[in-house]
């Protein structure tokens, strides 16, 4: 069968642009309804997306022992965004699986009481966002809890700047028909 200009052109970019607005949605799952469930937290009690008010969050996996480069990330992006909601989450991801009060007996030692890590034994976020934790991955919710962006890597230069453009892209207010 042979297919006119127009006709293969259709034909081309409608799977191709199906296939790029799958991959700008992110992995399956990453909706608010099916947000990771809370988990523990170092300082007691449980962190969850849901937590934080209805604004973006920038969402920090890492490895559990690589949480030092959080720390870079967090003096990067605040620096610009005071008002920065973050969720930061230790992923341990070691066998044999330690106890959970071993890793919070450790971050205990190393973290300040007043910033809060979230202790995912279990591999929850890194499975179910295809993480490879032994950077740190950054995600970007917006208020419905819709993953919009993610960066994997530590707080370097041009990888800083595109992290601030994407939470400030997101955080700028929209206008609505009859504003102006």
């Amino acid at each position: 069968m042979r297919y006119s200009a127009d006709e293969w052109s259709a034909r081309v970019k409608t799977p191709a642009i199906l296939a790029a607005l799958c991959l700008l949605a992110g992995p399956p799952g990453a909706t608010a309804g099916n947000a990771p469930p809370a988990l523990p937290a170092h300082g007691g009690g449980t962190v969850a997306l849901d937590d934080y008010a209805r604004a973006p969050v920038l969402v920090i996996v890492v490895n559990a022992r690589r949480l030092r480069h959080v720390q870079r990330w967090e003096e990067s992006l605040r620096a610009e965004l005071p008002d920065l909601q973050s969720m930061r989450i230790a992923d341990v991801g070691q066998e044999p699986k330690p106890a959970l009060t071993d890793v919070v007996r450790k971050l205990a030692k190393r973290v300040p009481p007043e910033v809060s890590i979230a202790i995912d034994l279990d591999n929850v976020w890194a499975d179910r966002f295809g993480l490879d934790t032994r950077e740190p991955c950054l995600l970007l919710f917006d208020a419905d809890r819709q993953l919009v962006a993610s960066w994997r890597g530590r707080a370097r230069g041009a990888v800083v700047d595109e992290v601030l453009s994407g939470i400030q892209a997101l955080q700028a207010p929209t206008e609505s028909p009859g504003d102006g």
